[in-house]
């Protein structure tokens, strides 16, 4: 059985990863201004649980996990193109702000660079196909932000069959 508190903080998550993906709000500005369909939470994997959103005729879906210390990873799909997110409400940064990430997917590194949206956002845009099945068919996702400032652990339980989920629900939807 899910408490309210957690199920009100998955909410929120779906919330701020479906407006991350449509591009319609900044996450300081999305609880409030949110309406209740913006996102459609889907049924969880593991760690990871599918969503689908829709604003302003723009679909999308994708895939997030809370971390323990009260952020959250999303994995997130507009059209063509995949983008990485993550949050913190501890996070202070400045919009347009870039950091060096290094994601290690199973002893395999992938480098990048992650772009803030907002104070307690990061976003890596065009992340490719090959990273997406790595982590699909991964156990465990190490994200290195800000040269070790972050180090986060991402169980990827879950992960494939929630994005498999949120790609068959995009897909009976449209």
């Amino acid at each position: 059985m899910i408490k309210i508190g957690k199920l009100a903080k998955q909410c929120a998550t779906g919330l701020i990863a479906a407006q991350l993906l449509l591009g319609t709000a900044a996450v300081s500005t999305l609880v409030p201004v949110a309406s209740a369909d913006a996102a459609t939470l889907l049924v969880p994997h593991g760690a990871w649980r599918g969503m689908l959103a829709s604003e302003a005729g723009e679909k999308g879906f994708g895939i997030f996990t809370d971390m323990e210390k009260g952020g959250s990873a999303a994995l997130v799909v507009k059209g063509e193109d995949a983008a990485l997110a993550f949050t913190d409400p501890s996070w202070k940064l400045k919009a347009g702000d870039k950091v060096a990430v290094r994601v290690e997917i199973d002893g395999e590194g992938f480098t990048g660079e992650a772009i803030a949206t907002d104070a307690t956002t990061l976003q890596v845009a065009d992340v490719s196909d090959d990273i997406v099945l790595k982590m699909a068919h991964g156990a465990q996702a190490i994200v290195n932000l800000d040269g070790g400032r972050v180090v986060w652990t991402l169980d990827l339980d879950g992960f494939s069959s929630s994005l498999s989920d949120a790609a068959k629900a995009y897909k009976r939807a449209a």
